[in-house]
This record gives structure tokens, C-alpha cells and sequence, in this order.
């Protein structure tokens, strides 16, 4: 647990301090909110895809073979039940559209899967972003998100957690959970805060993206807390 919790301690401390150099650069008069748009095509439509070619660049082997199809059935459990969970949640709850979005995609290739320097600088790029919607909104605006608070509860600890449970049914199957380490890396991408994207698509679209930038800042910073509690969860329920 001490080996998780330092690298992430530093991991979003470098996220938190790149938000607040955009948030500065805007407040200071460098940029204005308005030069989030172009940004945001870039991370969207130029490095995202470039992240994932890059990230599938490596030599396959069998071993390679068979842990990225592991990867692939627990990466789809995942997304298929945090579909399944942000709809019934979306009715249940009346959420909008970023706030549903903000619960079913999580930051995993900037926050627990940035293998390579590709990967590395476009978690950097996205948070530049968000500081940037940040600084041109005024601070007085935070208190009228009343639901934050319940998107990151649920982001953070519920949706990890059912999670957890559905694995723990799947590995009634022989070889399912065979390397602990793997899972634990793609637990870590489920368990991590809203993506980054969600932000860049709210505003590409015009669609609350100060709200998603807020919910995407705000579910990061409590990852320290989240991310030690989940991983307990899943030595104890895996276990």
C-alpha cells in the first residue's frame, strides 16, 4: 500500500499544479477561456489516437498475447457495467448528460495507464485545458454544483466497488484472476477519477464543460483518499 500511495501522491500533485498554470496564465490575461476550444480539438482528434496506436506498439509474445486479452475482458466488464450503472443512475438520480458521462469514463489513460511519454504528456495537456476553462470562471460559481459531491461519491467508491463484486463472480472461472498484478492496474483505471475527455467533449459541444472541468479536477484530488480505500476493498473481496 506505502508503493501506491507516494507515486500517487505525486501523480496528482504534477496534475493539480499543471490546472492551476492554466488557471493562472487566464487569470493573468496570457490566454483566454475562449483558447480551450483549439486545444481541446488537438487532445481530442490528434493525440488521444496517437496515445492508443503508440500504446499497442510493443513486441507480442504469448505471454504479451494473453495478458492484453485478459486486459481486454476486464477492460469490457468494466465499461459495459459502468454503462449499465450510469443509465439506471441517470434515471434514478436525474443526472444531465456530464454528470452521467462523469460517472461511466474514468481518466485511466492519463491517471493509472500513461506507459509512455505520448501518454504521459497528454495527461498534462488535458489538465492545462480544464485549468484554462477554470481560470475564466468565477470562483462563486463552485457552490451552485450541488451534485458533485454525490458524482464523485459514486465515481470514486460505488462504481469501483460493484465492480469488485462482478469480478469476484467472474473469477469463479479457472485463469480469470491468474495475475494479480494486471488486474490491479486495470482495477486502478476503473477506480480513477472522471476522464479528461469528458471535459474536452463538454467543450468541443458547449455543453457545461466548467461543470465537467470542476467534477474532473475535484474527483483527482480525492483519489488519495479513494484509491488506498478501493485497493483494501479488492484484497479483502478478491481475496
Amino acid at each position: 500500500m506505502e508503493n501506491l500511495i507516494f507515486p500517487l501522491i505525486i501523480k496528482i500533485a504534477s496534475l493539480i499544479f499543471v490546472v492551476l498554470a492554466g488557471f493562472v496564465l487566464v487569470r493573468t490575461g496570457l490566454l483566454k477561456k475562449e483558447d480551450s476550444l483549439p486545444l481541446s480539438k488537438i487532445a481530442v482528434f490528434l493525440l488521444s489516437p496517437c496515445v492508443i496506436i503508440s500504446s499497442f506498439s510493443v513486441e507480442m509474445n504469448a505471454t504479451v498475447g494473453k495478458n492484453l486479452f485478459l486486459c481486454f475482458l476486464y477492460a469490457i466488464s468494466a465499461n459495459f457495467l459502468f454503462l449499465l450503472l450510469g443509465t439506471l443512475f441517470r434515471k434514478v438520480l436525474n443526472l444531465n448528460v456530464v454528470e452521467e458521462m462523469s460517472l461511466e469514463y474514468t481518466n485511466c489513460g492519463n491517471f493509472a495507464l500513461a506507459i509512455s511519454d505520448l501518454g504521459k504528456m497528454i495527461g498534462l495537456f488535458t489538465m492545462l485545458i480544464t485549468g484554462i476553462v477554470l481560470g475564466g470562471m468565477p470562483i462563486k460559481k463552485l457552490s451552485s454544483y450541488k451534485k458533485i459531491y454525490l458524482i464523485a461519491f459514486l465515481r470514486l467508491f460505488a462504481f469501483p466497488f460493484f465492480y469488485l463484486l462482478l469480478m469476484k463472480l467472474c473469477s469463479m472461472a479457472s485463469g480469470f484472476l491468474d495475475n494479480p498484478t494486471l488486474f490491479l492496474v486495470t482495477f486502478l483505471s476503473a477506480a480513477a477519477p472522471t476522464a479528461a475527455n469528458v471535459s474536452q467533449l463538454a467543450i468541443l459541444f458547449r455543453k457545461e464543460e466548467e461543470y465537467a472541468s470542476c467534477i474532473n479536477v475535484f474527483t483527482t484530488l480525492l483519489t488519495v483518499i479513494s484509491i488506498p480505500v478501493m485497493v483494501f476493498f479488492s484484497d479483502k473481496i478478491l481475496t
